[in-house]
């Protein structure tokens, strides 16, 4: 016990009249630390009386995908009267219901989601998860190791617009490594070293797991070259973009350069009619990225310009061009893509939903409302059929997606 390095094992075959030569055989006992565990199958779904054999692998610091003894992991159903697992993983179903499937070595944690039966049909909460699943947002983050954090937010529903993040809503999380990243009960996700994991989402009949990696920034001078696997880039102003692993197609060049007030491309938001600026400046930056293309969105974090209340919501545009001027005209608007809210720090931070998030490359205006703003969700599909639509009050572009834009008014 406690063994690591090379070593033999020698080998003889004997029944008792005659003896084979002895074999030696070299091993190298490996101390690499275990970085995360899976297992063979996800979303356990199934009847009563029905049983499956469960795989667990592992991943170590020098190889991944090793087949796992159950001896070697703690394995165990949260709820045994629903469904249990046995010291030779046979996973056998009891009753009807949802439970969560666990396995565990230290800090290392796996968990997915076991369902038994289907739900009544009058149950929308469970009968929806067993149907459609549920969405956690974002699918991939980056953050910092030193105090980075990121809130999920999780979804019910093909529109996505029941929100059941909390606890109380019967969500449960699941940090992959808790010596990289921890989650509370409530879905936020707080770095505690370097390295890379993911979290899981459970609720009722769905889950999702989310890739998470704590990183430093590649770069603080505003431009890095960045592999598929995304990282952080910063520069000299302390404007910090953040893409998580996949959020890149292929390898490339991100480039963030701060754009002043009086560089900015395009005026500031204002009131079509009078002419008075409905959002104030409090930071901007031109952010570029060449021979990839983003996947999905990023996180992005901004010093506020002049002077901050904590907790205070800000709004992140982004300068597009739509087809929302006179007669169709296509013009140059800013098109507001996420929101977000201002740290103790100071830092101004994208939230996303109910927003879509940043996911191109272009200028990004971070600013505040000059006037008290509720958010309205625009059903785009009876906006006379077009994708895009011009709040001309707030001098602003809402986009269209699959869940309807949003905007403030």
């Amino acid at each position: 016990a406690g063994f690591s390095g090379n070593a033999e094992l020698q080998l003889s075959a004997d029944d008792g009249f005659n003896a084979s030569p002895v074999a030696t055989l070299a091993v190298t006992v490996s101390d690499a630390p275990l970085l995360g565990l899976e297992f063979d199958a996800r979303r356990l779904l199934g009847e009563v009386g029905g049983t499956r054999t469960i795989q667990v692998y592992g991943d170590f610091a020098d190889q991944q995908d090793v087949l796992l003894p159950f001896d070697y992991v703690d394995v165990t159903t949260l709820h045994p009267d629903i469904a249990t697992i046995s010291a030779q993983g046979l996973l056998t179903a009891l009753s009807d219901g949802h439970s969560v499937l666990l396995a565990s070595r230290g800090a290392v944690t796996a968990a997915t989601v076991i369902g038994v039966g289907k739900p009544d049909v009058n149950d929308y909460h469970q009968h929806t998860s067993w149907l459609y699943g549920i969405d956690a947002y974002p699918d991939t983050v980056t953050i910092l190791p030193d105090g980075g954090s990121r809130q999920i937010v999780v979804s019910l529903g093909e529109t996505g617009r029941i929100t059941i993040t909390e606890a109380a809503d019967g969500t449960l999380y699941f940090s992959g490594n808790t010596y990289v990243v921890t989650v509370g009960a409530n879905g936020l996700i707080e770095a505690v070293g370097e390295g890379r994991t993911h979290v899981t989402v459970i609720n009722g009949y769905g889950e999702e797991v989310i890739a998470v990696q704590a990183q430093p920034p590649v770069s603080t001078d505003g431009e890095a070259a960045l592999d598929t696997q995304g990282g952080i880039v910063t520069n000299a102003d302390g404007v910090m973009v953040a893409i998580g692993a996949g959020g890149l197609d292929a390898p490339a060049t991100v480039k963030v350069t701060t754009v002043l007030e009086d560089d900015l491309s395009l005026a500031l938001p204002s009131n079509q009619e009078t002419g008075e600026t409905t959002f104030n400046y409090l930071g901007a930056f031109d952010l570029e990225v060449e021979g990839g293309n983003l996947t999905g969105p990023i996180q992005i974090a901004v010093p506020v310009n002049g002077g901050y209340t904590p907790g205070e919501t800000v709004y992140f545009f982004q300068k597009t061009n739509q087809p929302v001027g006179p007669n169709g005209e296509r013009m140059d608007v800013w098109t507001i893509m996420d929101s977000g809210t201002v740290g103790e720090d100071g830092m101004a931070r994208t939230a996303s939903p109910p927003f879509p998030g940043l996911s191109n490359r272009g200028s990004v205006l971070i600013a505040r409302s000059a006037q008290p703003l509720g958010i309205v969700r625009i059903d785009m599909g009876h906006v006379f059929g077009v994708m895009a639509a011009m709040v001309g009050t707030l001098g602003i572009c809402a986009t269209g997606g699959l869940a309807g834009a949003v905007v403030g008014v």
